[in-house]
């Protein structure tokens, strides 16, 4: 992971497997899933970017890790690129292929926290906010999906909700808890 996390020519695929990602050739006459012809910029993407495991044949984006490959799109394009604990906009593909942390970038603090977080995802599809070996995930905090549950089982909590402890960053910035009276917050901050 050191290798993936310092080089971005190196990307690891969900299954494990580390690859050498050698951009192909761009191909003319390409469509995407709905049969339309592939933009130049889609097709020059798609070149870059997509790759398929050795080991397991799952076919991914390095750039993104939006597995399977967003034929058609390029990642901006399939969707917004943010790194999930600090914010700031994503440059290089995720050192970790888990669909938990596809949105992390390549900081030592994000990778720190990323060893730290849960790697689970939610039946919802959205990562699990918790830490890293909790027996039970936490609820999802994304503001739709806590708009779908009934009224008496929503958090009380969004995933942009400070941490009371801290009041420095949101909730899903970081591995966080929920105590027994209902309240979330950063699991280092309730240790300290």
């Amino acid at each position: 992971m050191q290798i993936v996390k310092l080089n971005e020519n190196f990307v690891c695929c969900q299954c494990g497997n580390i690859m050498e990602l050698l951009p192909g050739e761009v191909q003319k006459g390409l469509k995407d899933d709905k049969g339309q012809p592939l933009t130049q910029e889609a097709a020059q993407h798609m070149a870059k970017h997509r790759i398929r495991c050795t080991e397991c044949q799952k076919n991914f984006c390095a750039s993104c890790n939006t597995e399977p490959y967003h034929i058609g799109k390029t990642c901006d394009q399939n969707f917004a690129k943010m790194c999930r604990f600090c914010q700031e906009e994503l440059k290089a593909p995720s050192p970790s292929m888990n669909k938990a942390f596809r949105d992390v970038c390549r900081a030592k603090e994000c990778f720190d926290l990323m060893q730290k977080s849960c790697d689970k995802c939610l039946p919802c599809g959205h990562p699990c906010c918790g830490s890293a070996g909790e027996k039970h995930c936490l609820p999802c905090l994304e503001p739709e999906c806590i708009k779908k549950l009934p009224e008496a089982q929503q958090p009380k909590r969004c995933k942009d909700d400070y941490c009371n402890i801290c009041y420095c960053a949101g909730i899903s910035q970081a591995p966080s808890t929920q105590l027994e009276c209902g309240h979330f917050f950063h699991v280092d901050c309730i240790k300290n």
